[in-house]
């Protein structure tokens, strides 16, 4: 039986805690469907995230219906078996605090470096699941420059541009009978 688990919501404690326990309800054989549009959040609870689908031994995919972005669109690069709708867009930046706390004495030694460690976490993962170059070519920034300290750099994705990446397998176009259903659905 097809179970779907939403990520509706930034990621957080409380979003995680509520995806993990909504996977733990699942058996293996049902099929799990995961749903996003979410505005990203924090890298450790996406990663806790990550690893319970991971787990999941059972059939499942992904199926991105409005946005993924931040902490969202990196969940893709641990997957498999993605489908987004031709109007989803993906935001790829670099895990940050707010800028003025990065800008403070509050920003130690200590803190960058546990920055930069997600960072490096996060951008090898993008780099084993896309095409880097074509990534490059399409956006006009070089990767590394995304996940540099120097900055923050947003690069907005359409549909189009991840699957041309390789980030997702499948774009399913969303037409006006399409959109009647989803919106009868909800």
């Amino acid at each position: 039986m097809v179970k779907e688990v939403l990520l509706y919501s930034g990621i957080n404690e409380q979003s995680s805690a509520d995806f993990i326990n909504s996977i733990n309800e699942l058996d293996s054989a049902d099929e799990l469907v995961v749903r996003v549009n979410t505005p990203g959040g924090n890298p450790e609870y996406g990663w806790g995230m990550v690893a319970k689908f991971s787990e999941f031994q059972g059939k499942k995919s992904i199926k991105v219906d409005g946005q993924a972005h931040s902490m969202g669109l990196m969940f893709l690069a641990y997957a498999d078996n993605i489908e987004v709708l031709d109007v989803a867009e993906g935001v790829l930046h670099r895990a940050a605090y707010p800028e003025w706390f990065e800008k403070s004495e509050y920003f130690t030694e200590d803190l960058k470096g546990n920055l930069v460690r997600i960072n490096n976490s996060l951008m090898e993962a993008f780099k084993n699941k896309v095409d880097v170059s074509k990534f490059e070519e399409i956006k006009g920034v070089k990767l590394k420059d995304v996940f540099s300290m120097d900055g923050r750099k947003d690069v907005f994705l359409t549909a189009k541009d991840m699957k041309k990446i390789g980030l997702v397998d499948k774009v399913n176009k969303i037409t006006p009978k399409k959109a009647a259903e989803l919106v009868s659905i909800g």
